[in-house]
């Protein structure tokens, strides 16, 4: 799985893994050298490593419809993922998406060896090949506009 596979995808509805705690559907927002974004209803912009991702399963038009989000959305830039880490250190980070390996908590530094999050009392160090996901900071979630059958984003509060 690579930036050349995953750049044919951008702008549609995928469904990245088969299942599990790291599955899930979206849009797909980019392909980068070292992870994708994909954008997901529930849980907003989710960064995707490569070195973890087994699957993608493209949709049939129709069975997501983000036509008019897409270009709503905003992304952090980064082509790498440490460099993409190290732009939301002092930020709120959930890394991985479930199970015994998912960890919430603010970001303290990121390297190419591991990541420091701080959450309660506890110092928590990952190493950085082991994240298979992360996504930062705020939430967005989708609505219906109740004119139309379009649909916006607006921010969680």
């Amino acid at each position: 799985m690579n930036k050349e596979l995953f750049s044919v995808f951008v702008g549609k509805g995928v469904k990245i893994g088969r299942g599990g705690h790291e599955s899930k559907e979206g849009l797909l927002l980019g392909a980068y050298d070292t992870h994708i974004a994909l954008f997901n209803e529930q849980e907003g912009v989710i960064y995707y490593s490569y070195s973890h991702l087994k699957s993608v399963t493209s949709f049939a038009k129709g069975k997501l419809s983000y036509d008019e989000m897409y270009n709503t959305i905003e992304l952090l830039p980064n082509d790498n993922f440490v460099d993409l880490l190290n732009s939301q250190v002092r930020g709120w980070v959930k890394i991985n998406r479930g199970g015994p390996d998912k960890v919430e908590g603010i970001l303290l530094d990121a390297n190419s060896d591991y990541v420091e999050i701080s959450f309660n009392d506890e110092l928590v160090y990952i190493a950085t090949y082991h994240i298979k996901s992360v996504s930062f900071g705020e939430r967005f979630e989708v609505y219906e506009r109740s004119n139309t059958t379009s649909q916006t984003l607006r921010r969680r509060k």
